[in-house]
């Protein structure tokens, strides 16, 4: 939903360029990489289920300065690029519990089958997301789809917060 209108947001909204729109999506990138690397050390001291709800909600939290950009035109760029960051930061941090928690739970014998299925149910969900971002966007304005795009975000979040995942170490 969030990305079948966030080039519109950044283009028409917050008026910037493709140099800009370029920079935005590469921070992304570049905030993932810590990420990544800082997982390991976040599981050592927090635990595998806290890193993961942890991260999964701040996920969710950062996502939401973007929409809020276009009420601070003036600083609109750097919210962005600093939501962008840390954003993909947390979600890296994320996919490497998640994913490693996977693999040890799960039997050597399904663990092809389970990780094709969860890729089959992420990756599903892409074109119904999309289609529901383009009406939305239509229907309410590209702000506000972004504003319920990051709820749901941050709500899907939020079962990582309950003490099956939060208590895994």
């Amino acid at each position: 939903m969030f990305l079948s209108v966030y080039v519109l947001y950044l283009t028409r909204d917050l008026g910037l360029g493709p140099g800009a729109v370029g920079l935005v999506f590469a921070l992304g990138g570049v905030g993932a990489l810590p990420g990544a690397l800082a997982a390991g050390p976040a599981v050592r001291v927090l635990g595998r289920g806290p890193m993961i709800a942890v991260s999964a909600v701040l996920c969710g939290f950062f996502g939401f300065a973007i929409p809020l950009a276009v009420l601070f035109p003036e600083i609109a760029l750097p919210m962005v690029l600093a939501a962008e960051f840390f954003q993909w930061l947390f979600l890296a941090a994320y996919r490497v519990g998640e994913a490693s928690l996977r693999q040890e739970i799960t039997p050597d014998h399904i663990l092809g089958r389970v990780n094709a299925t969860q890729r089959f149910m992420v990756y599903g969900a892409i074109p119904l997301g999309g289609l529901l971002g383009g009406i939305l966007g239509e229907l309410a304005g590209v702000p506000l789809t972004l504003v319920v795009g990051m709820a749901g975000t941050l709500l899907a979040s939020l079962w990582t917060l309950l003490p099956p995942v939060r208590g895994v170490r």
